[in-house]
This record gives structure tokens, C-alpha cells and sequence, in this order.
């Protein structure tokens, strides 16, 4: 009598199950964009503070420097971008975690209270069933 309601309390497990698979993904891959940016940062950083500690000798070099600075520069903007969308992408995954959770969490209820109302039922029957053999 219950199992439709435990198939369905299954099948939202098996979905939340998946949404938190797939919301650690976007977590991992949001912790790579932010290694990769922070390691930009700071090999620009090191260029700058190489450059400030050696101007005599860097001065042959400061074209080089500077085109690097730009490089950085704009490989920084396109992983602040990348580390940005992929934050969205969490935040989106967290949510569908969130809704998958609500669901199982409702479906544990229905099943639970299925059960119950089978056991009462169970009972009931049982009590009715001897009871004319009491009353005569």
C-alpha cells in the first residue's frame, strides 16, 4: 500500500544525492578559478616588487615588464570573470540542492505518514476481525 510514496521518497533521495554531487563540482571548480586568480595576483605582484627592487639592471628589461604587466593584467580581468560566473554557477547549484532537499524531505514525511496510516489500517482490521469472536 505504502510503496508508492517510498518509491517517490527514493527517487528524491537519489535526486538530492545528485544535486550534492553536483553543487560539490561547482564548489571544486569555483576553488580552481580562485587559485588560478589569486596565482595571477600574485605573479603580478612579483613582477612589480622585482622591478622596484632592481631598478638599475630592470631598465634594460622595462618593455618586457610592461607587456607582461599587461598580460597579467588582462588575464586577471578574464579569471576575475571566470571566478565571478563560476560563483553564480554555485550559488544556482546550491539552490537546486536546496529544492532537492525540501523535496526528499517532503517525501520522507508522505512516506512516513503512509506507513503509519497502513499500520493503523493493519490494526484496525485486526481488532475487527476478532472482535465478533469477543462479543459472541
Amino acid at each position: 500500500r505504502s510503496a508508492m510514496p517510498e518509491d517517490r521518497r527514493q527517487r528524491m533521495q537519489r535526486l538530492l544525492k545528485v544535486q550534492e554531487q553536483l553543487h560539490r563540482i561547482e564548489e571544486w571548480r569555483l576553488a580552481e578559478a580562485q587559485q588560478e586568480h589569486d596565482g595571477i595576483v600574485r605573479d603580478q605582484e612579483e613582477l612589480i616588487q622585482s622591478l622596484n627592487a632592481d631598478a638599475g639592471l630592470q631598465g634594460l628589461f622595462v618593455d618586457a615588464a610592461a607587456r607582461r604587466l599587461r598580460t597579467l593584467a588582462a588575464r586577471e580581468l578574464e579569471s576575475g570573470q571566470v571566478k565571478d560566473a563560476q560563483a553564480q554557477r554555485v550559488l544556482a547549484e546550491g539552490a537546486r540542492r536546496g529544492v532537492a532537499e525540501r523535496l526528499f524531505a517532503a517525501a520522507t514525511r508522505e512516506a512516513r505518514r503512509a506507513e503509519e496510516e497502513s499500520q493503523l489500517q493493519d490494526a484496525t482490521e485486526r481488532v475487527a476481525a476478532q472482535a465478533p469472536r469477543k462479543i459472541i
